[in-house]
Formats: structure tokens, C-alpha cells, sequence
């Protein structure tokens, strides 16, 4: 029901290959893999290991799958297709598998990245809210960021090789809240 709001009152049918189109700022929705607890995030390199496209995926499903906070809204599921297409694992998670560093942050993520390479296991993926497993937000884009081998060479990746100064700008779905010493907070809502 929310993703269909979403599109109707918000999106009018943009998809996240409309996200990647435009000169705007690099955006990244996030959702949480029910099933182990898993950043998930809806980025090309994602959705290539699941086999699914990126281009057509609803961005107003994306952003329900972010804000789908347990208990109150369903999860969003995912199939995984891996296997079913032509993309290879990147050279970057079979590059850190194969020398383990139990020190290393990216060996962790290229662990938990390499769960979805198995359809078996995971043939389905449930999304909830993003803050479940990264509150912030931040977590995904530093370990993307350590496994690129740091800022410069992961905005190179992603199409900013010229910017010189990044921003992180989290958005969450609450409209009011309260601070520790009482006093209440409002969001405009559009």
C-alpha cells in the first residue's frame, strides 16, 4: 500500500535507473535484509548479483522497502536470480576471500555481500527500514568506500571522479519526535 502512495502522490512511475539519469547528487535508498540482519542497498552493483534490474526497479518500491519499519508495514521481497546472468563477482570480494583478514572491515562485507551470489540459500530477500541494521545510513557507503580503496577511487567508480567535496544527507520517515531533555521536534511533510 505505501509503494503504491509513493508512486501515485510522489514518483508518478520514476524508477531508480531514473535516480542515475540526471546531473543530481548520488542517491542510494537502503533497506534492511530481514533474513540476517544485512544493509541491502539499491545500487547497480546489487542488483547485478541477484540478476535483477536495476533500471526498471520502482524507486517508489525502493523507498518503501527503506521506510517498511517492522510490525507496522509489510516487507518488501526480493527474488534472487543469481546465477541467471552474465555478471561475474566482483573482482573485489573474490580478491579479499581468497587472503581472509578477520581484521579487515571488507572482508566482512565481501562476506556477507557473497550471501546473495547463492539462490538456494537465499532465493528470497525480505526488506524492511534501513535503520534495523545501519540507523545512519553511513555503514554501506564506508565499507563500498574501503572496498573501493577509499573515497577517491570509489567516486571514481561511481561516476564523481571530478567532486571535491562530499556530503552525506540521511533521511528518515519520521515526522516528530523528542529529544532526551523533553523537547519535541516537527518535520514539514509535503
Amino acid at each position: 500500500m505505501a509503494q503504491e502512495y509513493y508512486d501515485s502522490v510522489i514518483f508518478n512511475g520514476a524508477t531508480l535507473g531514473d535516480l542515475v539519469k540526471g546531473k543530481g547528487p548520488l542517491v542510494i535508498p537502503l533497506a534492511t535484509d530481514a533474513n540476517d540482519g544485512l544493509t541491502f542497498t539499491f545500487t547497480p552493483d546489487q542488483f547485478a548479483l541477484i540478476c535483477s534490474n536495476f533500471e526498471q526497479f520502482s524507486l517508489s518500491r525502493a523507498v518503501a522497502a527503506s521506510g517498511a519499519f517492522p510490525g507496522l508495514f509489510s516487507p518488501i521481497i526480493l527474488r534472487n536470480y543469481a546465477g541467471q546472468c552474465d555478471t561475474k563477482v566482483p573482482s573485489w570480494i573474490t580478491d579479499v576471500l581468497e587472503k581472509p583478514d578477520l581484521t579487515s572491515r571488507t572482508y566482512y562485507h565481501a562476506l556477507r555481500t557473497n550471501t546473495y551470489l547463492d539462490p538456494n540459500t537465499k532465493p528470497y530477500i525480505h526488506l524492511v527500514d534501513g535503520g534495523v541494521s545501519d540507523n545512519l545510513g553511513l555503514r554501506a557507503s564506508m565499507d563500498f568506500i574501503a572496498a573501493s580503496g577509499g573515497m577517491r577511487d570509489y567516486l571514481s567508480e561511481v561516476g564523481f571522479g571530478k567532486t571535491r567535496r562530499v556530503a552525506f544527507i540521511i533521511v528518515d520517515a519520521a515526522t516528530q519526535g523528542r529529544y532526551p531533555d523533553g523537547v519535541y521536534w516537527t518535520r514539514f511533510q509535503l
